[in-house]
Protein backbone atom coordinates (compact mmCIF):
# COMPACT_ATOMS: atom_id res chain seq x y z
CA UNK A 1 0.00 0.00 0.00
CA UNK A 2 1.73 3.47 -0.98
CA UNK A 3 0.80 6.67 0.62
CA UNK A 4 -1.97 8.48 -0.98
CA UNK A 5 -2.88 11.35 -1.08
CA UNK A 6 -6.76 11.21 -1.40
CA UNK A 7 -9.16 8.32 0.12
CA UNK A 8 -12.47 8.00 -1.64
CA UNK A 9 -14.71 6.28 1.28
CA UNK A 10 -17.64 4.21 0.21
CA UNK A 11 -19.68 2.87 3.19
CA UNK A 12 -22.27 0.56 1.32
CA UNK A 13 -25.37 -1.79 2.42
CA UNK A 14 -27.20 -3.94 -0.24
CA UNK A 15 -26.70 -1.68 -3.58
CA UNK A 16 -24.58 -3.91 -5.94
CA UNK A 17 -26.16 -2.01 -8.58
CA UNK A 18 -25.65 1.32 -7.81
CA UNK A 19 -22.10 0.74 -6.06
CA UNK A 20 -21.28 -0.99 -9.62
CA UNK A 21 -22.31 2.96 -10.93
CA UNK A 22 -20.11 4.17 -8.34
CA UNK A 23 -17.22 2.54 -8.51
CA UNK A 24 -17.21 2.97 -12.80
CA UNK A 25 -17.40 6.75 -12.07
CA UNK A 26 -14.26 6.34 -10.59
CA UNK A 27 -12.30 3.36 -12.27
CA UNK A 28 -13.50 5.98 -15.65
CA UNK A 29 -11.52 8.42 -14.57
CA UNK A 30 -8.15 6.92 -13.42
CA UNK A 31 -8.08 4.92 -16.89
CA UNK A 32 -8.18 8.44 -18.38
CA UNK A 33 -5.34 9.83 -15.92
CA UNK A 34 -3.38 6.32 -14.85
CA UNK A 35 -1.24 9.04 -12.85
CA UNK A 36 -4.37 9.50 -10.03
CA UNK A 37 -3.47 5.94 -9.66
CA UNK A 38 -1.04 6.37 -7.50
CA UNK A 39 -2.99 9.34 -5.44
CA UNK A 40 -6.13 7.45 -4.77
CA UNK A 41 -7.16 4.89 -2.64
CA UNK A 42 -10.80 3.20 -2.70
CA UNK A 43 -11.96 2.42 0.98
CA UNK A 44 -15.27 0.04 0.98
CA UNK A 45 -16.95 -0.77 3.83
CA UNK A 46 -20.09 -3.12 3.02
CA UNK A 47 -22.09 -3.23 5.81
CA UNK A 48 -22.95 -7.27 5.63
CA UNK A 49 -24.90 -6.63 2.68
CA UNK A 50 -26.83 -10.00 2.05
CA UNK A 51 -26.72 -9.48 -2.11
CA UNK A 52 -23.74 -9.57 -4.49
CA UNK A 53 -22.30 -6.16 -3.32
CA UNK A 54 -19.28 -8.28 -2.31
CA UNK A 55 -18.58 -9.65 -5.82
CA UNK A 56 -19.46 -6.14 -7.70
CA UNK A 57 -16.41 -4.45 -5.22
CA UNK A 58 -13.91 -7.98 -6.55
CA UNK A 59 -14.64 -6.86 -9.86
CA UNK A 60 -13.53 -3.81 -9.90
CA UNK A 61 -10.52 -4.22 -7.75
CA UNK A 62 -7.65 -4.63 -10.17
CA UNK A 63 -8.53 -1.25 -11.08
CA UNK A 64 -7.10 0.82 -8.60
CA UNK A 65 -3.59 0.10 -7.21
CA UNK A 66 -5.15 1.16 -3.89
CA UNK A 67 -7.75 -0.49 -2.89
CA UNK A 68 -9.31 -1.91 0.25
CA UNK A 69 -12.70 -3.68 1.20
CA UNK A 70 -13.70 -4.69 4.38
CA UNK A 71 -17.43 -6.45 5.31
CA UNK A 72 -18.74 -6.46 8.29
CA UNK A 73 -19.74 -9.79 10.12
CA UNK A 74 -22.76 -7.82 11.69
CA UNK A 75 -24.75 -4.41 10.29
CA UNK A 76 -23.64 -2.07 12.10
CA UNK A 77 -25.84 0.61 11.37
CA UNK A 78 -25.02 3.47 9.29
CA UNK A 79 -23.07 5.91 11.93
CA UNK A 80 -20.50 3.16 12.62
CA UNK A 81 -20.29 2.21 9.04
CA UNK A 82 -19.16 6.01 8.05
CA UNK A 83 -16.76 5.71 11.02
CA UNK A 84 -15.64 2.34 10.00
CA UNK A 85 -15.09 3.18 6.43
CA UNK A 86 -12.61 6.19 7.48
CA UNK A 87 -10.58 4.17 10.19
CA UNK A 88 -9.69 1.88 7.40
CA UNK A 89 -8.40 4.35 5.20
CA UNK A 90 -5.27 5.55 5.04
CA UNK A 91 -4.52 8.87 3.03
CA UNK A 92 -4.10 12.13 4.60
CA UNK A 93 -7.69 13.08 2.83
CA UNK A 94 -11.10 11.09 2.67
CA UNK A 95 -13.96 11.79 0.69
CA UNK A 96 -17.32 10.37 1.52
CA UNK A 97 -19.16 9.05 -1.54
CA UNK A 98 -22.47 7.59 -1.28
CA UNK A 99 -22.75 4.20 -2.74
CA UNK A 100 -25.81 5.41 -5.14
CA UNK A 101 -23.73 8.80 -6.37
CA UNK A 102 -20.94 8.96 -8.93
CA UNK A 103 -18.15 11.41 -9.26
CA UNK A 104 -18.45 13.89 -12.78
CA UNK A 105 -15.50 13.16 -14.81
CA UNK A 106 -13.17 15.51 -14.33
CA UNK A 107 -14.24 15.96 -10.08
CA UNK A 108 -11.18 13.79 -8.79
CA UNK A 109 -8.76 15.36 -10.66
CA UNK A 110 -9.78 18.80 -9.49
CA UNK A 111 -10.15 17.80 -5.92
CA UNK A 112 -6.39 16.59 -6.33
CA UNK A 113 -5.51 19.33 -8.00
CA UNK A 114 -6.16 21.69 -4.71
CA UNK A 115 -5.74 19.35 -1.97
CA UNK A 116 -1.81 18.07 -2.57
CA UNK A 117 -0.66 21.74 -1.17
CA UNK A 118 -1.73 20.81 2.00
CA UNK A 119 -3.81 24.43 2.25
CA UNK A 120 -7.16 23.07 3.15
CA UNK A 121 -8.52 20.81 6.31
CA UNK A 122 -11.78 20.88 4.95
CA UNK A 123 -13.17 20.93 1.14
CA UNK A 124 -16.68 21.08 -0.48
CA UNK A 125 -18.42 20.59 -3.63
CA UNK A 126 -22.03 20.76 -4.77
CA UNK A 127 -23.99 17.90 -6.28
CA UNK A 128 -26.69 17.80 -8.41
CA UNK A 129 -29.29 15.20 -8.48
CA UNK A 130 -29.42 14.95 -12.93
CA UNK A 131 -28.58 11.76 -13.43
CA UNK A 132 -27.49 10.56 -17.12
CA UNK A 133 -24.67 8.65 -17.93
CA UNK A 134 -23.78 10.45 -20.70
CA UNK A 135 -23.54 13.16 -19.33
CA UNK A 136 -21.31 12.86 -15.86
CA UNK A 137 -18.69 10.30 -18.34
CA UNK A 138 -17.76 13.52 -20.29
CA UNK A 139 -14.91 15.10 -18.63
CA UNK A 140 -16.05 18.23 -17.25
CA UNK A 141 -13.60 21.64 -16.95
CA UNK A 142 -14.11 23.82 -13.78
CA UNK A 143 -13.35 27.45 -14.16
CA UNK A 144 -11.24 29.64 -11.63
CA UNK A 145 -14.87 31.17 -10.50
CA UNK A 146 -16.35 27.96 -9.39
CA UNK A 147 -14.16 28.30 -7.03
CA UNK A 148 -14.54 30.05 -3.12
CA UNK A 149 -12.08 29.99 -0.53
CA UNK A 150 -13.24 31.09 2.92
CA UNK A 151 -11.15 32.03 5.71
CA UNK A 152 -14.20 31.83 8.47
CA UNK A 153 -16.18 28.13 9.59
CA UNK A 154 -19.03 30.50 10.23
CA UNK A 155 -19.18 32.38 7.34
CA UNK A 156 -18.54 29.07 5.45
CA UNK A 157 -21.28 27.30 6.73
CA UNK A 158 -24.04 30.04 6.65
CA UNK A 159 -23.49 30.85 2.93
CA UNK A 160 -24.65 27.27 2.86
CA UNK A 161 -21.51 25.82 1.68
CA UNK A 162 -21.45 23.01 3.77
CA UNK A 163 -24.88 21.42 3.32
CA UNK A 164 -25.65 18.14 5.24
CA UNK A 165 -25.30 15.99 2.04
CA UNK A 166 -22.92 13.18 2.16
CA UNK A 167 -20.79 12.89 -1.17
CA UNK A 168 -19.75 16.93 -1.20
CA UNK A 169 -17.47 16.43 2.54
CA UNK A 170 -13.74 15.67 1.91
CA UNK A 171 -11.29 16.31 4.77
CA UNK A 172 -8.43 16.14 6.54
CA UNK A 173 -8.41 12.67 8.04
CA UNK A 174 -5.82 13.24 11.14
CA UNK A 175 -8.35 15.77 12.34
CA UNK A 176 -11.22 14.32 11.88
CA UNK A 177 -10.36 11.32 13.62
CA UNK A 178 -9.05 13.86 16.44
CA UNK A 179 -12.65 15.45 16.68
CA UNK A 180 -15.14 12.42 16.22
CA UNK A 181 -17.33 11.81 19.17
CA UNK A 182 -17.88 7.99 18.93
CA UNK A 183 -20.50 7.97 22.02
CA UNK A 184 -22.33 11.23 21.54
CA UNK A 185 -23.82 11.56 18.20
CA UNK A 186 -27.29 12.01 16.40
CA UNK A 187 -28.36 9.27 14.78
CA UNK A 188 -27.34 9.38 11.02
CA UNK A 189 -25.44 12.52 11.37
CA UNK A 190 -21.59 11.84 13.22
CA UNK A 191 -20.33 11.84 9.96
CA UNK A 192 -21.69 15.55 9.29
CA UNK A 193 -21.15 16.96 13.00
CA UNK A 194 -17.43 15.93 12.79
CA UNK A 195 -16.93 17.73 9.92
CA UNK A 196 -19.10 20.88 11.26
CA UNK A 197 -16.58 20.68 14.32
CA UNK A 198 -13.95 21.01 11.60
CA UNK A 199 -15.19 24.10 10.42
CA UNK A 200 -14.56 25.92 13.87
CA UNK A 201 -11.19 24.22 14.34
CA UNK A 202 -9.41 24.61 11.12
CA UNK A 203 -6.73 27.38 10.96
CA UNK A 204 -6.51 27.38 7.31
CA UNK A 205 -8.85 28.39 4.72
CA UNK A 206 -12.18 26.26 3.43
CA UNK A 207 -12.52 25.38 -0.23
CA UNK A 208 -16.22 25.12 -1.84
CA UNK A 209 -16.66 24.15 -5.35
CA UNK A 210 -20.39 26.04 -6.72
CA UNK A 211 -20.04 23.55 -9.86
CA UNK A 212 -21.17 20.30 -9.62
CA UNK A 213 -18.67 17.84 -8.92
CA UNK A 214 -21.13 14.80 -7.58
CA UNK A 215 -24.35 13.17 -9.45
CA UNK A 216 -26.33 12.10 -6.44
CA UNK A 217 -28.69 8.87 -6.76
CA UNK A 218 -31.99 8.44 -6.34
CA UNK A 219 -32.40 5.78 -4.02
CA UNK A 220 -34.45 7.31 -1.06
CA UNK A 221 -34.53 4.45 1.35
CA UNK A 222 -34.16 7.08 4.24
CA UNK A 223 -37.38 8.08 4.15
CA UNK A 224 -39.14 4.28 4.45
CA UNK A 225 -41.13 4.38 7.35
CA UNK A 226 -41.45 8.00 7.83
CA UNK A 227 -37.53 8.29 8.77
CA UNK A 228 -37.49 11.86 7.07
CA UNK A 229 -39.46 13.65 9.94
CA UNK A 230 -36.99 12.31 12.45
CA UNK A 231 -33.69 12.64 10.47
CA UNK A 232 -35.17 16.02 10.28
CA UNK A 233 -35.63 16.58 13.84
CA UNK A 234 -32.16 15.24 14.43
CA UNK A 235 -31.06 17.90 11.99
CA UNK A 236 -32.12 20.65 13.93
CA UNK A 237 -30.81 19.02 17.45
CA UNK A 238 -27.50 19.19 15.20
CA UNK A 239 -27.79 22.62 14.70
CA UNK A 240 -28.18 23.12 18.83
CA UNK A 241 -25.30 21.28 19.39
CA UNK A 242 -23.05 23.66 16.67
CA UNK A 243 -23.34 26.20 19.64
CA UNK A 244 -20.96 24.22 21.34
CA UNK A 245 -18.82 23.75 18.68
CA UNK A 246 -18.07 27.48 18.07
CA UNK A 247 -20.99 28.63 15.58
CA UNK A 248 -22.37 32.37 16.24
CA UNK A 249 -25.16 31.67 18.48
CA UNK A 250 -27.70 33.88 17.11
CA UNK A 251 -27.12 32.57 13.49
CA UNK A 252 -27.81 29.31 14.64
CA UNK A 253 -31.16 30.26 16.61
CA UNK A 254 -32.64 32.32 13.88
CA UNK A 255 -31.95 29.21 12.03
CA UNK A 256 -33.48 26.97 13.92
CA UNK A 257 -36.59 29.37 13.56
CA UNK A 258 -36.97 29.29 10.06
CA UNK A 259 -36.46 25.51 10.17
CA UNK A 260 -39.48 25.61 12.01
CA UNK A 261 -41.56 26.62 9.19
CA UNK A 262 -40.91 23.23 7.66
CA UNK A 263 -42.66 20.98 10.21
CA UNK A 264 -46.02 20.49 8.89
CA UNK A 265 -44.42 19.61 4.97
CA UNK A 266 -42.06 17.46 6.58
CA UNK A 267 -44.65 15.47 8.44
CA UNK A 268 -47.06 15.87 5.61
CA UNK A 269 -43.93 14.17 3.42
CA UNK A 270 -42.95 11.31 6.35
CA UNK A 271 -46.61 10.07 6.12
CA UNK A 272 -46.61 9.87 2.64
CA UNK A 273 -43.82 7.10 3.77
CA UNK A 274 -45.68 5.44 6.10
CA UNK A 275 -44.65 7.49 9.36
CA UNK A 276 -46.41 5.58 12.30
CA UNK A 277 -48.96 7.82 14.05
CA UNK A 278 -48.59 6.91 17.34
CA UNK A 279 -48.27 9.06 20.82
CA UNK A 280 -44.60 8.07 21.42
CA UNK A 281 -43.60 9.78 17.93
CA UNK A 282 -45.92 13.25 18.76
CA UNK A 283 -43.93 13.30 22.00
CA UNK A 284 -40.51 13.27 20.33
CA UNK A 285 -41.39 15.66 17.42
CA UNK A 286 -42.85 18.32 20.38
CA UNK A 287 -39.76 17.48 23.11
CA UNK A 288 -36.85 17.91 20.47
CA UNK A 289 -38.10 21.23 18.64
CA UNK A 290 -37.54 23.79 21.21
CA UNK A 291 -37.22 26.61 18.87
CA UNK A 292 -40.73 25.68 17.14
CA UNK A 293 -43.19 28.24 17.06
CA UNK A 294 -46.73 27.28 18.35
CA UNK A 295 -48.46 27.56 15.50
CA UNK A 296 -46.30 25.05 13.29
CA UNK A 297 -46.13 23.09 15.90
CA UNK A 298 -49.88 22.83 15.85
CA UNK A 299 -49.95 22.69 11.91
CA UNK A 300 -48.28 19.51 12.46
CA UNK A 301 -49.92 18.04 14.75
CA UNK A 302 -53.35 18.18 12.90
CA UNK A 303 -51.37 16.42 9.64
CA UNK A 304 -50.14 14.35 12.40
CA UNK A 305 -53.13 12.45 12.58
CA UNK A 306 -54.64 12.64 8.95
CA UNK A 307 -54.21 8.99 7.69
CA UNK A 308 -51.71 8.35 5.74
CA UNK A 309 -53.49 6.42 2.97
CA UNK A 310 -55.40 9.84 2.80
CA UNK A 311 -51.97 11.66 1.95
CA UNK A 312 -50.77 9.00 -0.01
CA UNK A 313 -53.96 8.73 -2.47
CA UNK A 314 -53.99 12.69 -2.35
CA UNK A 315 -50.17 12.83 -2.91
CA UNK A 316 -50.73 10.08 -6.00
CA UNK A 317 -53.09 12.21 -7.32
CA UNK A 318 -51.57 14.97 -7.75
CA UNK A 319 -48.60 13.25 -9.66
CA UNK A 320 -50.95 11.99 -11.82
CA UNK A 321 -52.71 15.14 -12.30
CA UNK A 322 -49.05 17.11 -13.21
Amino acid sequence: MKNTLLSITIPTFNRAKDLEACLESIALQVREAPALNDLVEIVISDNCSPDNTESVARKYESEFANFVYVKNETNIGFDRNTLNVVVHATSTYCWYLGDDDVIQNGGIELVINHLKDGLHDVMTVEATPTKSDSLHAVKKSYPESSLIEVSDGNEFYFKGYCQGGFSVLIFNREMWMSLVDTEDYLNYWLYYETVLKMLVATKKKILYVSEPVIVTGQDCRWSENGTELFTFINSNLLMEKMIGFGFDKDRVVAELEKNSQKIPIMTLRAKGHGLKYTIENLKFMYRNLPYAHKHNLLAATLVYFVPNFVVRLVRDTKKKLS
